[in-house]
């Protein structure tokens, strides 16, 4: 309070010629009191929940919004934040299976559908869980789990999976596994119903740096690598480093090549990694 965002807010909106919102005037006017009597009759909790219940109404292009600095402490509040911005979150951590529960019932699909392969399926059925406590129903379909699913024949195998699950224009497909089956998903959620959104939860490093981010999708044509595709951007990615925990050396020196690579044009620079494990 007293940091001048109403003030600025009001000015840029007067500047941009948009609508002006305050939010914490709006929580005000639906609790019928002020601020400081909501902390003082209630509890921080009530007003965070009124300012949560009131912030989706607000975010639109033609708008500015003043929020007080508590909105962008709460992980939901800043989902809104980003899908509303024509971004998207990517979760970091360990354990993530309530994260991903939260992104799931943000983002309120109608339906779901899994995409894995058959090294990763035991996660995918946990993943599956998870969103089932959220209310959502989900079905699994796994690729075999090998660079060749890249190809047409398992493309139309994934996109005959979500016809069965009946996925609309209002679902989501779930991405579980490395940068193939991220790949294969992304371009079958890109292509169904003309687009349906895609949650991304990588399991490699590799692809928690490089495939899941971005939104390229593609699967191999015959003679090229990744010839058909399309570019689609997930409405969330999910990086649970508790899947990497057990991965071969191997597979942290190739996420850490691609790393090197797409930072190489910044100048000369020296990092040690140690992958959990071989100290």
């Amino acid at each position: 309070m007293g940091a001048g965002k109403t003030l600025v807010g009001a000015l840029v909106a007067q500047r941009a010629q948009a609508a002006f919102f305050d939010l914490d005037h709006l929580v005000e006017d639906k609790a019928g009191m002020s601020v400081a009597e909501i902390f003082a009759t209630h509890s921080e909790k009530a007003f965070r929940a009124f300012e949560k219940e009131t912030l989706p109404g607000l975010l639109r292009p033609d708008a500015v919004v003043a929020l007080g600095g508590g909105v962008v402490m709460d992980d939901d509040n800043r989902l809104i934040l980003d899908s509303s911005s024509g971004g998207y979150p990517v979760l970091i951590g360990t354990n993530l299976n309530r994260e991903l529960r939260n992104v799931i019932t943000r983002l309120d699909p109608t339906g779901a559908a899994i995409i894995t392969d058959t090294n990763v399926r035991p996660y995918a059925a946990r993943v599956a869980k998870a969103i089932k406590r959220a209310g959502l129903k989900t079905s699994i379909h796994a690729i075999p789990a090998s660079e060749r699913s890249k190809s047409m024949s398992q493309l139309e195998a994934v996109l005959s999976f979500l016809e069965r699950q009946r996925i609309d224009r209002g679902g989501c497909v779930i991405a579980v596994g490395g940068g193939t089956v991220g790949d294969l998903a992304g371009l079958a959620a890109a292509m169904w119903q003309r687009g349906v959104r895609l949650v991304a939860v990588p399991t490699t490093l590799l692809a928690m740096v490089d495939s899941s981010i971005g939104g390229k999708t593609g699967v191999n044509g015959r003679r090229s690598k990744n010839a058909i595709g399309a570019f689609w951007q997930p409405a969330a990615v999910i990086s649970d480093l508790a899947t990497i925990e057990t991965r071969p050396v191997p597979s942290y020196r190739d996420a850490f090549a691609e790393v090197t690579s797409a930072t190489g044009d910044r100048g000369p620079s020296s990092t040690t990694v140690t992958p959990p494990g071989t100290r």
